[in-house]
């Protein structure tokens, strides 16, 4: 699906998930340049869409090259997670769910926002120890202050972490409370 111009990972997963709909497809997989499946990856994350009719989401443990597994890492052998930590490894449902990605996050914080989304209509996300992906974590410069380790991001995606830092929350009404 070409585009003239970047417009962002959030309208790129939904001219995705239009397509995919338009041509019968029940889910799409989700990935980034530099992800690493395993085997049999899609068919070990499809199975669980039998499961329960309520799953919109099935994600792979992540293993990041440098940091290790990051984000949620289920118990068991899956489990209920609130959201797939990057979105951008997950088998994603096409049925059934009423949610789009929201093209005004553009990127950073659109899977949050999506699958926040999600499981307020009443839709599940499960992550499976099952299958495990190699990624990494986005064009991050390692940096060393007082000899302590630190990652530094590009000017670009400090901008748009810190403005989808107060977007989502605040579209959503997720407030802290005293």
């Amino acid at each position: 699906i070409p585009n003239a111009q970047n417009e962002g990972i959030a309208t790129a997963l939904n001219q995705i998930a239009l397509a995919g709909k338009g041509d019968g497809y029940s889910w799409m997989l989700t990935l980034d340049q530099d992800s690493e499946c395993p085997p049999d990856f899609c068919s070990t994350l499809s199975q669980f869409f039998s499961m329960n009719s309520r799953i919109a989401i099935v994600a792979p443990v992540i293993q990041d090259r440098d940091r290790g597994i990051i984000g949620h890492k289920p118990a068991g052998t899956y489990g209920e997670v609130e959201h797939a930590s990057h979105l951008a490894h997950a088998l994603v449902s096409l049925l059934g769910k009423k949610s789009e990605f929201d093209e005004k996050l553009f990127i950073d914080s659109v899977d949050f926002d999506f699958c926040y989304r999600i499981r307020k209509t009443g839709y599940v996300i499960i992550q499976t120890r099952e299958a495990v992906l190699e990624h990494s974590i986005g064009e991050v410069k390692k940096n060393k202050l007082l000899g302590i380790p630190y990652s530094e991001h590009s000017a670009f995606r400090y901008y748009y972490i810190s403005k989808n830092n107060i977007y989502y929350p605040l579209k959503n009404r997720l407030y802290l409370h005293a």
